[in-house]
């Protein structure tokens, strides 16, 4: 990987930057199956009828699917490779999930990434990646919009 130089600089640089648009559709038998792994027994997330008679279109993606998505639409390695540094080198600070509208299995969702803030701390020892990401549905409704901080440590003394 290419040597960049992480300072200030390129922080105000990149903070705002927005990548391209994606589409990702919900497939039923994913959320089955991460409900599934999750634990969540919710007849909801596995049973049409029962997603229907509850009032969703389909069965409905467990809170935290949203990050999936991201996964599968390829969004997840953006950022940081215009720092750089891949996922091996980071850590996971923190989601945070708002969801304006259900995920249905089915759904096709139109998806864009950001670049929110880039802060170091602790003297300059840790870099603060924080990502934004939202999804609008095929009827154009805003369904979700994450938040994703992630660490980078940095090889330098505390200044």
């Amino acid at each position: 990987m290419v040597e960049i130089e992480l300072s200030e600089p390129l922080y105000r640089s990149l903070i705002g930057k927005r990548y391209p648009p994606f589409t990702v559709q919900i497939s039923a038998a994913r959320v089955r199956k991460y409900a599934e792994l999750i634990g969540d027994t919710g007849r909801v997330h596995q049973d049409s009828q029962a997603a229907r008679a509850a009032g969703y279109r389909d069965i409905t993606a467990p809170p935290t699917f949203g990050f999936t998505l991201a996964l599968l639409a390829g969004q997840s390695d953006l950022a940081l490779a215009d720092l750089g540094v891949t996922v091996n080198e980071t850590l996971h600070g923190e989601h945070r999930f708002d969801y304006f509208s259900p995920l249905c299995a089915g759904d096709v969702l139109t998806g864009c990434q950001w670049i929110e803030d880039l802060k170091e701390k602790k003297g300059g020892t840790l870099l603060f990646l924080i990502t934004g990401f939202e999804l609008n549905n095929q009827l154009g409704e805003l369904a979700l919009r994450m938040i994703q901080t992630s660490i980078v440590p940095l090889n330098r003394r505390a200044r």
